[in-house]
């Protein structure tokens, strides 16, 4: 009975490590949920049992087994081709035979006259493989820690390290188990201690598992508040819009006044009263007209703006436009990119001392879309695989408002972006292709 449920807890550690491992390679199906997750796991630690069970003294044959049920169930969880998913699972099965080898290497050192054989009825055997089961945790926890660093979330290397001080402490405790009670002769102390072991492994499985949580609801509170942030962004544009257009039905109607005084002056010949009121209006026609001008509403609203702030501010901002009249760009998306961009341009130029600058270039040229944003920045980033790194405590995706938002409008329109950051300037540029030749 109890070599039974030893062989069981060894499947189900090497259940949660095969899950770990291909989350750290595949992205899961929308289409899956927590519960119906956990039914797979289920089926996944029933089938690992069985293979064991069946094919126990066939080493081939259990082997291609567990790769196929590995395969089979991995098809319904994760988003993938069916032949990347056997490559992943042989490698898998790879490693834990290296694992295998390794562990019965050091048990022959550390035990004399070891039988192989035995290694499922003695405590340093079962002990050897539990402390197996927890370097293959290790293993695939670094794995998952170079996929999450990939996609900007998860811990950080400094946090991994920490983590990292459980499992490397659980296999040193179980090694000196091991090595302190080999002699053992009591099966029930015996049983003990692979109970307390396997527990060790599974509380470290556990703590992994509630870090995971914590975190995917930090990064769901910060798409709820990059959410809000572009909500709010575009109330401010639209309102703004509305602004103006109340500006000019009052422009237009005050214009109506101005052409009857003009005609009034001009019947009755008061040429210099009617220069001098001509070159009144002329100047508040000038002082109220925008600075930039796109032949776009949505792109025009935005920019002057982010000028009026900019220039109040004392920012110097430089720009170079064209014709912004055709765009194959929704306006809730131009508000995205525009807004985050200069916002955080105008962020980072209120931290700098001393130069502000903020130049921009938006122009269609060639069959494609040309937008790049470059600002002073009080410090140089480090920038790696199109990701902003920082040496702050806080993860990558939470430096800078919007930028996850920037890009998911990016890959809408199928375009692409360049981040550098040198000799303290950010420099942030995107290209779309206007047509599918592009």
């Amino acid at each position: 009975m109890f070599e039974m449920l030893n062989n069981l807890s060894v499947m189900i550690l090497e259940v949660i490590c095969n899950r770990i491992y291909f989350s750290a390679i595949f992205s899961n199906k929308k289409t899956i949920g927590k519960k119906e997750s956990f039914l797979f796991l289920l089926i996944h630690i029933i089938a690992f049992f069985g293979v064991e069970f069946v094919f126990k003294d066939y080493f081939i044959l259990r082997i291609l087994s567990i790769v196929l049920v590995m395969s089979v169930i991995m098809y319904f969880l994760k988003d993938s081709e069916t032949w990347k998913l056997i490559v992943a699972a042989i490698f898998f099965m790879l490693i834990m035979i290296a694992l295998d080898l390794i562990t019965l290497g050091l048990i022959y050192t550390l035990f004399e006259q070891f039988d192989v054989n035995d290694i499922g009825n003695t405590l340093s055997g079962r002990l050897g493989v539990i402390i197996e089961k927890t370097f293959l945790l290790l293993i695939v926890l670094s794995m998952k820690m170079r996929s999450d660093k990939k996609k900007g979330k998860g811990l950080v290397e400094t946090e991994w390290i920490r983590f990292v001080f459980f499992p490397v402490f659980t296999i040193i405790a179980i090694l000196s188990m091991a090595v302190a009670f080999s002699n053992i002769q009591n099966m029930i102390q015996a049983n003990v201690l692979y109970a307390i072991a396997f527990g060790m492994v599974l509380m470290n499985i556990f703590i992994y598992f509630l870090i995971n949580d914590i975190i995917e609801r930090e990064v769901e509170v910060k798409e709820k508040e990059a959410e809000y942030t572009q909500f709010r962004n575009q109330i401010n544009i639209y309102n703004t819009i509305q602004e103006s257009l109340e500006r000019q039905k009052e422009r237009a109607h005050e214009f109506k006044n101005h052409i009857l005084c003009v005609d009034s002056l001009a019947k009755e010949r008061k040429y210099q009263e009617l220069e001098k009121y001509v070159s009144e209006i002329n100047e508040s026609l000038y002082m109220e007209r925008n600075a930039i001008d796109t032949n776009n509403v949505i792109i025009n609203t935005i920019l002057n703006e982010k000028y009026n702030e900019m220039m109040d501010k004392g920012i110097v901002f430089v720009f170079r436009i064209n014709d912004l009249s055709e765009l194959p760009i929704d306006d809730e998306d131009l508000v995205v990119i525009l807004s985050n961009l200069l916002n955080n341009a105008i962020e980072a130029c209120e931290k700098c001392e001393g130069k502000r600058t903020i130049k921009m270039k938006f122009m269609t040229e060639d069959d494609i879309l040309i937008l790049s944003v470059k600002n002073t920045s009080p410090g140089t980033l480090t920038i790696k695989k199109g990701q902003i790194e920082t040496s702050k405590r806080f993860r990558s995706d939470e430096h800078g408002i919007g930028i996850r938002n920037i890009k998911k409008a990016i890959d809408k329109y199928g375009g692409t972006y360049s981040i550098k950051s040198m000799d303290s300037e950010f420099y942030f540029a995107i290209i779309f292709p206007l047509n599918k030749s592009a």
